[in-house]
């Protein structure tokens, strides 16, 4: 009986600080224009406060020769640089391949939801001959799982 009231509160006690300590929630969602964005939080008192591991899926790039659709995910890894959340709104810029893009994104009052846009584009994407691509500002929205 004591060993199991022991192991009970070493367990309530683990719990709570790993609580404390901040957790990590997880986002998915669709992009208006095609597509799907997924990321993380790092969450500390009920509130976000750093975005993580932002990626993006199947965003149509169109470029003066072909469009097609681009993913930061695979077939490399290159996720967006974690962004600070301040005010429950965050935005982050990244380069890669001699493109560049731009992530805004706002959460609901709970951080149950976020929205915002999305945007791509490069003169040149290196080791291509694919000139002038663009996805334009693309919409996301993204629920909490």
């Amino acid at each position: 009986m004591k060993r199991t009231l022991i192991g009970a509160g070493l367990v309530a006690t683990l719990a709570f600080a790993a609580v404390a300590l901040g957790a990590v929630k997880h986002y998915r969602g669709p992009i208006e224009q095609g597509g799907r964005v997924t990321f993380d939080t790092k969450v500390k008192h009920h509130r976000a406060k750093r975005v993580k591991r932002f990626y993006f899926f199947d965003v149509k790039l169109t470029c003066d020769e072909a469009t097609f659709p681009i993913s930061n995910r695979t077939p490399l890894n290159f996720p967006v640089p974690p962004m600070n959340v301040k005010h429950r709104e965050f935005h982050g810029t990244f380069s890669q391949l001699g493109g560049t893009g731009r992530i805004k994104g706002t959460f609901t009052d709970h951080f149950k939801q976020a929205a915002g846009t999305l945007r791509v584009h490069a003169k040149h994407i290196q080791g291509t001959n694919f000139h002038n691509c663009d996805t334009g500002t693309d919409d996301w929205t993204a629920e909490k799982q």
